[in-house]
């Protein structure tokens, strides 16, 4: 059963990117077979100099819920993208997932780790 936008509070995710094109794509589509749908994705390329960048371009047209944030500028590696991004989730954010490019979670990630978070509060 999908938990709808109206049910529950949305899940921010951040994830840095850097040269993923082999994994980025299936990552995205793990996290859009959420049975939570109420989340966005917030992602920052790292300056690959592979078809990330377009990968998750394309994916974002295709869903609002996924964001791709344009930084420009030097590498900053995966530490600092985290960093870059979490200073950038939108102040509405009441709860906050981390990922890593080449994750593959399973449908009910974001569902059991908010009932988890709601719990910890």
């Amino acid at each position: 059963m999908s938990v709808h936008a109206a049910d529950a509070p949305a899940v921010d995710i951040i994830t840095p990117t850097f040269n993923g094109e082999r994994y980025v794509a299936e990552f995205v589509a793990s996290v859009r077979a959420q049975t939570h749908v109420a989340w966005r994705l917030w992602v920052r390329d790292d300056g690959s100099t592979d078809s990330t960048r377009d990968i998750v371009r394309r994916l974002a047209d295709a869903d609002p819920r996924i964001v791709l944030l344009e930084s420009g500028g030097e590498r900053l590696g995966p530490a600092a993208g985290f960093d870059w991004l979490l200073t950038r989730v939108p102040a509405d954010s009441q709860y906050l997932m981390c990922a890593d490019q080449d994750d593959v979670w399973l449908p009910a990630k974001i569902a059991v780790t908010l009932s988890a978070m709601r719990a910890a509060e």
